[in-house]
């Protein structure tokens, strides 16, 4: 699982726990691929293909949709007793930390036009 789909307690442990996994299976693919592609040359490709075929089902089916979440609402899937597969209106709605984002989006723009508009009064003056 991705660290940024576990819950905030423990993301700096999954982040820690895939980086690890990450390393050691590419370290177990660079080791057994040349000796595989030695042995049964090109059918080497075709267990590759197997393992990733099989990952398919396993993604659609267990991981949870986050597309449009923000982190906190990531978060609140996994509260609770059972992992959310998908975002319920129960949880409340999509779009509040998109609104809450888009407020601080526009008071920060705030003050960067304003810094932007003193640094060109400098300028000129200058």
């Amino acid at each position: 699982m991705p660290a940024e789909y576990a819950p905030l307690a423990i993301r700096t442990k999954a982040a820690a726990l895939a980086t690890a996994s990450n390393w050691i299976f590419t370290f177990l693919v660079v080791e057994i691929t040349p000796v595989s592609i030695a042995s049964i040359q090109w059918r080497t490709y075709i267990y590759f293909s197997v393992f990733n075929f099989c990952f398919i089902p396993l993604i659609y089916f267990f991981y949870p949709e986050t597309q449009n979440l923000s982190l906190e609402q990531i978060d609140k899937l996994f509260t609770g007793d059972k992992v959310m597969l998908h975002w319920t209106q129960s949880m409340g709605s999509i779009g509040d930390a998109a609104n809450r984002s888009g407020l601080r989006g526009a008071q920060f723009s705030k003050s960067a036009d304003e810094t932007s508009e003193k640094a060109r009064v400098e300028h000129t003056v200058v």
